[in-house]
């Protein structure tokens, strides 16, 4: 295996970007099709005709991971693109966004803690100190 390929394959287990379609302010969205649209500059994943808004959540996911000494750790790295590509992460929202129970619009504090809390912290990590 050449080297290009293992970077392709290890890269396709981390990012599934058929799920994703980028669609402009003056296209339908189509509930069954994940769906990232920019609106008044923000970033926002529509599906199952819920949304979230992800310049917000990864606001809460840095407040999240901060508050609890992990800053710029795991997930916390990520993008605000790479939030909407990731596979773990997507299977985390899919809860989100198929919970018949939650509102139209997902609230990303809510979601930021069940990311922290599906983040793998079994290690030896010192934690920040507090101010």
């Amino acid at each position: 295996m050449m080297f290009r390929d293992y970077i392709r394959e290890n890269k396709n287990k981390a990012y599934n970007n058929t799920l994703i379609k980028t669609k402009s302010n003056k296209q339908e969205v189509n509930p069954k099709i994940w769906t990232s649209k920019t609106i008044n500059g923000e970033l926002f994943l529509m599906f199952n005709e819920k949304m979230l808004n992800i310049n917000k959540l990864k606001k809460e996911i840095d407040k999240v991971y901060t508050e609890n000494g992990y800053t710029n750790y795991g997930y916390s790295k990520l993008s605000i693109n790479n939030l909407i590509e990731y596979t773990t992460i997507k299977s985390i929202f899919m809860e989100e966004f198929e919970d018949l129970l939650n509102p139209v619009d997902l609230d990303p504090t809510e979601i930021a803690q069940k990311i922290f809390d599906n983040e793998y912290k079994e290690f030896e990590w010192l934690t920040e100190p507090s101010k």
